[in-house]
């Protein structure tokens, strides 16, 4: 079962829309190791409808010995009207390190590292403070340094 989004992280997220396009993109930052690279992806397009991937992601390491760590990535269900989303629910977030992988579900349980438990905060508050931080902290619509649109 997904979390029901709050609406201003959901106006939030309709900023960076209005800033990638609606077919998302990445924003880099002037300072990387504080504000990793942001991503926003569309997966999924159906009348009224979006499936989308939202986080910040670091490269480690090179070569072909090179992860991409995502933390947060969260998935959404968004509903849109004339390009503009009316209602989003959260469908899951997973969080990496170099040490292993942790998934929240929709139903705020936690996985990883051989736990099962109620997460805390749960997916909403997780995705509400992840949207402040990237908006009203983060230089990403206010000073970025490299920005990537995606094709429609």
């Amino acid at each position: 079962m997904a979390k029901k989004a709050a609406k201003k992280s959901l106006e939030q997220l309709q900023a960076f829309f209005d800033f990638l396009g609606e077919s998302g993109g990445t924003i880099e930052t002037k300072t990387p190791s504080t504000w990793w690279k942001l991503t926003l992806e569309v997966e999924k397009t159906d009348q009224g409808s979006k499936e989308i991937l939202i986080g910040v992601c670091k490269l480690y390491g090179d070569g072909i010995f090179a992860d991409l760590l995502y933390d947060p990535l969260f998935s959404l269900h968004l509903k849109v009207h004339e390009n503009r989303i009316i209602e989003g629910e959260i469908k899951g977030c997973i969080n990496q390190t170099v040490f292993g992988t942790t998934e929240i579900d929709g139903d705020d349980m936690l996985y990883g590292f051989g736990l099962i438990e109620k997460a805390s905060p749960g997916l909403q508050e997780k995705f509400s403070a992840f949207m402040d931080n990237i908006t009203n902290v983060g230089p990403y619509l206010t000073d970025p340094k490299e920005v990537v649109r995606y094709d429609e």
